[in-house]
């Protein structure tokens, strides 16, 4: 376990990834996903679905909670990282290949989400990302395009990297390739292809930065200053504080 969380710190430098006794069983929690979980056949308890696999692990940081969320795997040596403190509801995850890395931050929320990764890739979502309904996200136009001239395919899959703290509306698509830079907010509806600058409002079909300069909040305070003086945000820090505790 060490070595594989030492190797997502690497991965992820900037995301609290949490040491090996942060870690605690979820058995508590109604859910496919229940527990922490490290075996050499994914199967049982788990419930992962499809053709299973060797070597894939499934981490759950502590106080980490799902509902009605499923994980379908097939392919060998992948490794699923849900941070402490996420809430995970309606997440539909896939993966097709091996040596693939899923990884959701510390805080973070799902109210419904299907994410795909094919091949040997990587979909991370970094610390305190609030991710709305009916969000798809791809490493994978799953079928090939070749030039003609060369033969060659021209569409290879590509990672997904969704930075800390960014807001992802309902109905947002994000596909392969995508990166968005932390801080920002994508409106609802929009189709993520390429980079979107952090501290944005972006959105649109492509999505690009509508406003610059921006900060956003889980609360509807009236100013920053109201946010951060509240019980609530006092509590977060309190509980990141302890995570950065026994971070590596």
């Amino acid at each position: 376990m060490s070595s594989i969380l030492s190797k997502l710190s690497e991965m992820f430098p900037s995301c609290l990834v949490e040491k090996d006794d942060f870690f605690f069983d979820c058995k508590s929690y109604d859910d496919s996903l229940v527990k922490v979980y490290h075996s050499t056949n994914v199967v049982g308890e788990v419930s992962f679905k499809g053709r299973g696999g060797v070597n894939n692990v499934l981490y759950r940081g502590a106080a980490s909670r799902s509902k009605n969320s499923t994980l379908t795997i097939s392919g060998n040596n992948n490794i699923i990282f849900f941070g402490a403190y996420t809430k995970l509801n309606n997440l539909r995850l896939s993966i097709s290949g091996s040596d693939s890395v899923f990884f959701i931050g510390a805080f973070s929320t799902v109210e419904s989400m299907t994410v795909s990764i094919r091949g040997k890739g990587c979909i991370l979502f970094g610390d305190n990302c609030m991710i709305s309904s009916r969000v798809i996200v791809d490493n994978s136009d799953h079928h090939a395009i070749y030039d003609k001239d060369s033969r060659v395919r021209i569409n290879p899959d590509q990672d997904v990297l969704v930075e800390n703290n960014v807001w992802v509306g309902r109905d947002v698509r994000i596909n392969k390739g995508a990166v968005i830079g932390s801080g920002a907010v994508v409106a609802q509806g929009a189709i993520v292809s390429g980079l979107l600058p952090k501290n944005s409002i972006c959105g649109g079909v492509p999505a690009k930065q509508l406003k610059p300069n921006i900060t956003w909040s889980r609360m509807a305070c009236s100013s920053v200053d109201e946010m951060e003086e509240s019980e609530r945000h006092k509590v977060y820090l309190k509980r990141v504080g302890g995570l950065n505790k026994k971070c590596f």
